[in-house]
């Protein structure tokens, strides 16, 4: 992460008519949380929140107005390539307590909110929660308390991003997307990426190249590009690659395992 911040064109913000809002660790300007010792600090110059492992993290949710009955909050954790984040291997075998007596336990984030629905899509595999919206009436902004149980570097080896969505009869009304970093050492972790310090460099955008340098990729590593003209196309393809790609890089019994956790969370899904 440099101090360029996120370039994913997954990072954007349409507040809506409502006027729909989050604030990260109930962060509203840039002068808070830029000690090394704290739990959870959010960045302004990269748009990502950065957090430790397990700890609580305050949400503010603001709408400038109370939207329609049976509103809810729908929350996904995915990476730069649209794939859903879930929880590391070594804390979804069944070593963990926390995973063994909980109903989600691919899910990489939890609420505290007892009215939390942990969703997973049977036809994507995508992970999500969602809350129903309360709009306080002594207080700006209703505050639900999040915890992510992995680091995201240990998840997957790029960039993270978590999406708040504000829905009503599955019509978006407003939604607020920004990069997440779940580590040990927030507040050192954000000084350095501010400071374009750490060795892992962001990726860049789509018209650069990701490779700026002259060197020759091994056939193993070579890109290709396939233009289309039709989203539905485009979006077929991408599940197509990431499928072969996950194909060719995990081995046969690893597939086997992945297998047996997708299937159950196709089956708590269905009940």
């Amino acid at each position: 992460m440099s101090g360029e911040g996120f370039s994913s064109p997954n990072v954007n913000h349409y507040p809506g008519q409502y006027q729909f809002t989050i604030h990260p660790g109930l962060q509203h300007d840039e002068s808070q949380f830029i000690q090394k010792n704290v739990e959870f600090t959010f960045s302004t110059k990269l748009n990502c929140l950065f957090v430790k492992k397990k700890a609580v993290c305050p949400f503010g949710i603001f709408t400038s107005d109370t939207p329609p009955p049976n509103s809810e909050i729908k929350v996904v954790v995915f990476s730069e390539d649209n794939v859903p984040v879930m929880r590391c291997r070594s804390h979804t075998e069944g070593n963990d307590n926390q995973c063994e007596d909980f109903i989600a336990p691919l899910h990489f984030m939890r609420c505290e909110n007892q009215s939390a629905i942990y969703h997973c899509c049977k036809d994507t595999g995508t992970l999500s929660l969602s809350l129903p919206f309360m709009k306080p009436e002594s207080v700006a902004e209703n505050v639900e308390n999040f915890t992510f149980l992995c680091s995201s570097r240990g998840c997957v080896k790029k960039e993270v991003f978590v999406k708040f969505s504000l829905i009503n009869s599955n019509v978006v009304l407003g939604h607020h997307t920004f990069g997440l970093h779940v580590c040990s050492t927030p507040g050192r972790d954000r000084m350095n990426h501010e400071a374009g310090k750490t060795s892992r460099k962001r990726k860049r955008p789509a018209a650069d190249s990701e490779h700026s340098d002259d060197t020759v990729l091994p056939p193993s590593q070579e890109t290709y590009e396939i233009v289309v003209k039709k989203a539905w196309i485009r979006d077929y393809l991408l599940r197509i690659n990431t499928g072969l790609e996950l194909l060719d890089a995990v081995p046969f019994e690893d597939q086997q395992k992945y297998l047996k956790r997708y299937l159950y969370c196709i089956y708590i899904f269905l009940h």
